[in-house]
């Protein structure tokens, strides 16, 4: 049975995606809150340093701050989550296939939260050519 980690897993997408997948696949979850659907837990929070102990064909990356209009009052916040954050999932987690959930936003980059999550998919492409792993950036709007 396939491996797969979801990071964010314990919000609104990540918990139904996890219902979705549950019994197709052996999941995992990642999160700073604890899960609202029973996976296997990996309590984290993704701007810390981690190493799993386990091989992912995929990691679906969900994990991120989403807030236009707090993004505008502690930018810094995130840029720490989804941009770094990001990079911590892509640098220290090792995986087959990489799947990142990004945002309408990061197509005028008119915030905060925009620009952050334009410089995530753009260390998510870079990182994955390099590497020659597979990957699916996707927009929700």
């Amino acid at each position: 049975m396939k491996k797969v980690l979801i990071t964010g897993n314990s919000g609104y997408i990540g918990s139904h995606l996890s219902k979705l997948l549950d019994g197709d696949y052996e999941l995992y979850g990642l999160d700073i809150k604890d899960p609202q659907y029973k996976i296997i837990q990996y309590k984290h929070d993704i701007r810390n340093n981690m190493h799993m102990s386990h091989d992912f064909d995929t990691v679906i990356h969900l994990a991120a701050l989403v807030n236009v209009g707090e993004s505008e009052k502690i930018p810094d916040q995130y840029y720490l989550t989804n941009l770094n954050g990001t990079m911590n999932v892509l640098n220290q987690i090792e995986f087959k296939n990489f799947v990142f959930a990004s945002t309408g936003a990061a197509e005028g980059c008119a915030s905060a939260y925009g620009v952050s999550k334009r410089a995530a998919e753009d260390c998510v492409k870079q990182y994955c050519t390099d590497n020659n792993v597979p990957y699916t950036i996707f927009r929700f709007y």
